[in-house]
């Protein structure tokens, strides 16, 4: 339950002992560890399909997930707890926007595949604190609340931080959401939705 039911990267980064010995002992295929498992992570950090074609060294470089084999149950229940109280709390909600569906196909220890994902559901929310936080679902999975930088108050841009690109979110007049990678082009757009 811990991994298909947790919103949080570092969690399932420390509980990845428990996906990891799936794998080794053949119990996920390692078509299910990098579609399911490894895009859940790693696709929060970059914007392109690598879980697939990267080897899984570049990956576990990439996104760091805990490989010792041992789990450290006090520190992700304590990171869970704190997290969640923070996130329950009051917030302003500036929207919620999905994007439309994603196709993308490869090849995979020499078999070609397929794989249409649904669209990534995204909400900008404001803390009582003032810092701005999106989050997104993808595929029925919540992913952690990453936090933005207001950019421009006037024109509703923000900035995040990713491990090796950054990006912007930029609200437009029509209420669309837009995404832009690092060298500004527009990468992806989401529509206004009630949740």
């Amino acid at each position: 339950m811990v991994w298909v039911r947790n919103k949080y990267d570092e969690v399932k980064k420390l509980t990845y002992p428990i996906i990891l010995q799936g794998y080794l002992k053949k119990e996920i295929s390692e078509f299910n560890l990098r579609e399911y498992f490894l895009r859940i992570l790693y696709q929060n950090y970059f914007h392109d399909h690598g879980h697939m074609t990267k080897s899984l060294s570049e990956i576990y470089r990439d996104i760091q997930p805990n490989l010792t084999g041992h789990i450290n149950v006090y520190a992700f229940v304590q990171y869970y707890t704190e997290q969640e109280k923070y996130f329950s709390g009051d917030k302003i909600t500036l929207g919620n926007w999905k994007s439309d569906d994603i196709q993308y196909t490869g090849t995979l220890n020499g078999n070609s595949f397929s794989h249409t994902l649904p669209g990534s559901r995204m909400t900008i929310n404001k803390m009582p604190d003032g810092k701005y936080f999106f989050q997104t679902l993808v595929s029925g999975q919540s992913i952690e609340p990453k936090e933005l930088k207001l950019l421009n108050e006037e024109s509703t841009s923000f900035q995040f931080s990713r491990f090796q690109n950054e990006g912007s979110y930029e609200i437009t007049g029509n209420g669309d959401l837009l995404f832009r990678d690092e060298k500004g082009n527009i990468t992806t757009t989401f529509h206004p939705v009630t949740q």
